[in-house]
């Protein structure tokens, strides 16, 4: 599988342990293409914006009223992300958001056919990707920038991210292990990477 060329970074999903010949094993998806609803965003516009953290947005989106939210976020799994400026946590299904360091969770809105799909998630820099039941990936962008901003895709490859799609490898999602690494020529600089995924034994 090749990184999606859109905004010329290099895309990277690290797995500890990986096992190529995992990748020929297990069921392939039972949906023959992603949700429909998203098909174009800004994750397909080269270069990017350059990071603000503005935080615009944010106190219009629902509070999150349940108690599972996590108090704090040290560790990127595919339930909890951070970035420099963000939080977020997926609880069942639903994704929530705060800024770094704060206490007050709310909810991100998503995509009509996304909302009760989301499985799990992986942020790096400015973009997320969330995977759903089937294995389907779908990007969010601007994650460095005002929630006003953040939009969805189910665009991935080759020319521009305009590909039709691409599901994770069978064996990768939870609770064997994957990652996204993005390299933003605005942001941070960082060798030429792959994608690879596998599953840890």
């Amino acid at each position: 599988m090749s990184p999606p060329p859109g905004k010329s970074r290099a895309i990277l999903a690290v797995v500890a342990g990986v096992v190529a010949g995992s990748l020929l094993t297990g069921p392939g998806p039972t949906v023959a293409g992603p949700q429909r609803c998203v098909p174009f965003g800004t994750a397909q516009v080269p270069p990017g914006l350059p990071s603000t953290g503005n935080r615009t947005g944010f106190d219009t989106l629902p509070r999150y009223r349940g108690g599972a939210a996590p108090a704090r976020v040290d560790l990127r799994t595919e339930r909890t992300q951070f970035n420099r400026f963000w939080e977020f946590a997926l609880i069942g299904h639903t994704l929530i958001a705060r800024p770094r360091h704060t206490t007050s969770w709310r909810v991100v809105p998503l995509p009509s056919c996304l909302r009760g799909q989301l499985d799990a998630i992986s942020l790096d820099d400015d973009e997320m990707i969330g995977i759903d039941r089937e294995r389907w990936i779908y990007t969010m962008d601007n994650v460095t920038q005002s929630p006003l901003l953040w939009n969805w895709t189910s665009a991935w490859g080759a020319m521009l991210w305009t590909g039709p799609g691409q599901t994770l490898p069978p064996n990768t999602v939870r609770p064997h292990g994957w990652a996204l690494s993005v390299t933003s020529p605005t942001d941070k600089i960082a060798p030429l990477g792959v994608v690879e995924f596998g599953s840890a034994g």
